[in-house]
């Protein structure tokens, strides 16, 4: 398996599977977090309710998009006064809070779209093989 020649580095997450085809890398990884802290009340918890599939967009790996395919748990907040019974596993190391791509993918996209304006960077996105090509508008709305 060329896993091990990659290097490839998701902090906080064991990598299960790397497969490719000419036009997509798919990367299955899990979370080996045992504990995150409640969103709202901030009390950690080690008790996990489920597992959750989650699927940021990245930036491509030479030319070939990148299909991520992160499992990572569910945990129960254990304390009763918290109005949040449930919740995902945070990831903002690798994913901002509420978004659907990578940190990387967030910054490149945010730079072309400062540095040249939205058009003309969504221009050079579909250049470059991004999926996000058709998705700026709204991408950079948000920012």
């Amino acid at each position: 398996m060329l896993t091990p020649l990659l290097h490839l580095k998701f902090p906080g997450f064991a990598i299960q599977q790397v497969t490719f085809d000419e036009t997509l890398a798919c990367i299955q990884a899990d979370s080996l977090s045992q504990q995150a802290n409640c969103p709202i009340c901030h009390q950690t918890t080690d008790r996990i309710h489920s597992w959750y599939q989650r699927h940021p967009h990245d930036l491509p790996w030479c030319g070939v998009q990148v299909d991520l395919h992160l499992t990572v748990p569910k945990f129960f907040c254990d304390n009763p006064t918290c109005p949040r019974k449930i919740f995902v596993e945070r990831l903002p190391r690798l994913i901002p809070t509420y978004t659907q791509t990578t940190q990387r993918l967030h910054d490149t996209v945010r730079l072309l779209a400062f540095g040249l304006g939205g058009e003309v960077g969504s221009r050079i996105l579909s250049q470059l093989g991004h999926w996000i090509a058709n998705g700026l508008k709204s991408t950079l709305s948000k920012t």
